[in-house]
């Protein structure tokens, strides 16, 4: 993640997620599924910003310090504390006492799965928690459109130096763009059409 903000001058933003899935408590109630995700200070502000319901995001300082801190979903916020106030209150995530000083705003599902459902804490804190022999997911957005395709340029060619690649090797990681899960997501509606339109016919 370093040796990408290093590289990258033609990013505005470079961060990064890691995550796993579990069951998250709170007294008596457990929440099941729960996407657990650490992040860095950034993330919220990567791509399609993430706008809070209540409270703050996660913070510089945060990460600095691995605190025991946390943002969750509306699902979290429902099951758990129903319509008493969750800022500053605290949620048991793996055995660990985590305070919730966030609420991200209610997002629903996408194809019956909620986007709802999860924990946010620092990504140093995730570490941590549930070690660091993950792999991690580094997000970046381009400074603006006509740098686009040179931001992706400087992010593959750091990648390579650093994986020892030489040039007659394929790239043995993965870049995605907007456009490419775009085009992932036509494809996916594009066959959910047909089928629906064959089964219509059928029926």
């Amino acid at each position: 993640l370093a040796a990408m903000r290093k590289a990258c001058t033609l990013c505005s933003e470079v961060g990064a997620t890691v995550d796993t899935g579990g069951s998250v408590k709170r007294g008596r109630v457990l929440q099941k599924n729960v996407r657990i995700v650490g992040i860095t200070e950034n993330v919220s502000r990567i791509g399609t910003i993430r706008e809070l319901a209540a409270g703050r995001h996660i913070v510089g300082q945060d990460v600095t310090q691995a605190a025991l801190v946390a943002v969750i979903g509306t699902d979290l916020v429902d099951a758990f504390f129903g319509t008493m106030e969750p800022i500053g209150k605290e949620i048991d995530v793996d055995g660990h006492p985590l305070k919730v000083v966030g609420v991200a705003e209610k997002k629903g599902s996408v194809f019956g799965e909620s986007q709802d459902n999860f924990v946010w804490m620092p990504i140093s804190t995730f570490q941590k928690l549930f070690g660091s022999r993950r792999s991690i997911e580094i997000q970046a957005e381009a400074q603006s459109m006509a740098t686009f395709e040179p931001a992706q340029d400087q992010m593959r060619v750091a990648m390579r130096a650093r994986r020892h690649l030489t040039y007659n090797k394929p790239d043995d990681f993965n870049i995605e763009t907007g456009e490419s899960i775009m085009e992932l997501w036509q494809n996916m509606t594009r066959g959910i059409y047909v089928v629906t339109l064959v089964v219509t016919v059928i029926s």
